[in-house]
């Protein structure tokens, strides 16, 4: 099982990752602001878990800290919205649930001025403004997620917890989804494309490389955000076995992005829409961001029911 603790300071996350390590032999993980880019430094941690392997891991924070302090303690964020819709994407693809952890305002500021720590500016008003911020970045996650409030008894019930976390990680362990695939285990469409960039990275078990704001994988991301009727997407790579995947998802619709994705389809057999790759859109169609989502969910739209191909 893979569990990421979200949340506010003092609000319990390292607690309850410790009652997941001490009473329930979770491997754990503490993080605070990352020292490079965090799809790099957070990206290649989740790329190293493998579900299935008999390993439970929790992690105490991750990405949302992120989009949620570092705008107000270290003047910006270097995480976009594009690049946390990569890291959700890549956190369900493994199967991973969130728990989000909050609590009474007032209680959380008694314990934030007794931890002594001088990291967290020790104001009523403050701490509510991060706990709404939480809540607001909630809203924005893909993975699956619990909220846990200790202070007001809404405590988190760890079995059914455990229940989805497990069942999520046998689908996700399936043979058909391989390591590279980036996205929701209930994928209504895939989008296949080939890897093209030569951005230096430690993650190279996804479809698309590092995360950064000038690379294609930013750019699809954005462009992918910005298709409000996608729904549940899944993003494969083209030097992939397609067929299982294709399958196991029950024949969804699959837009090809550029040429090497397309011919792959078609030696397999796979029915597909077409459109042209991100990296060809972002440098010769950078302006017209909006007319190449347009084209993405126009290549979706042009297929016809594929369950009954094959």
């Amino acid at each position: 099982m893979l569990i990421i603790l979200e949340g506010n300071d003092a609000t319990g996350k390292t607690q309850l990752a410790k009652h997941l390590e001490a009473d329930y032999g979770f491997d754990y993980y503490h993080f605070g602001p990352p020292d490079k880019h965090p799809i790099d430094e957070w990206g290649s941690l989740i790329e190293q878990y493998t579900p299935g392997a008999g390993t439970d891991v929790v992690m105490d924070r991750l990405h949302w800290g992120e989009l949620v302090y570092a705008p107000h303690y270290r003047g910006k964020s270097q995480l976009d919205y594009p690049g946390f819709e990569w890291m959700e994407r890549a956190i369900q693809a493994r199967g991973g649930v969130t728990i989000l952890c909050e609590g009474d305002t007032e209680k959380i500021l008694e314990r934030v001025i007794a931890l002594e720590d001088d990291y967290v500016e020790k104001n009523l008003e403050h701490l509510q403004m991060l706990s709404d911020l939480y809540v607001d970045t909630w809203k924005r996650a893909r993975a699956p997620v619990f909220r846990h409030n200790f202070d007001e008894g809404r405590e988190v019930n760890l079995n059914v917890v455990f229940g989805m976390a497990r069942n999520l990680e046998r689908e996700a362990a399936h043979p058909a989804i391989d390591e590279q695939y980036l996205g929701s285990l209930g994928a209504t469409v895939l989008i296949v494309s080939d890897w093209e960039s030569d951005v230096d990275s430690d993650i190279r078990l996804f479809p698309f490389p590092a995360y950064d704001s000038h690379g294609e994988g930013f750019y699809l991301m954005e462009t992918l955000l910005a298709i409000p009727t996608l729904g549940e997407y899944g993003i494969v790579n083209a030097y992939t076995d397609l067929l299982p995947i294709w399958k196991h998802f029950d024949k969804p619709r699959v837009v090809a992005l550029g040429e090497v994705a397309s011919n792959t389809l078609a030696e397999q057999g796979i029915a597909h829409g077409v459109t042209y790759h991100p990296a060809y859109a972002k440098r010769f169609k950078h302006g017209e961001q909006k007319a190449y989502g347009n084209s993405i969910w126009n290549a979706v739209l042009s297929l016809n029911d594929t369950k009954a191909m094959l």
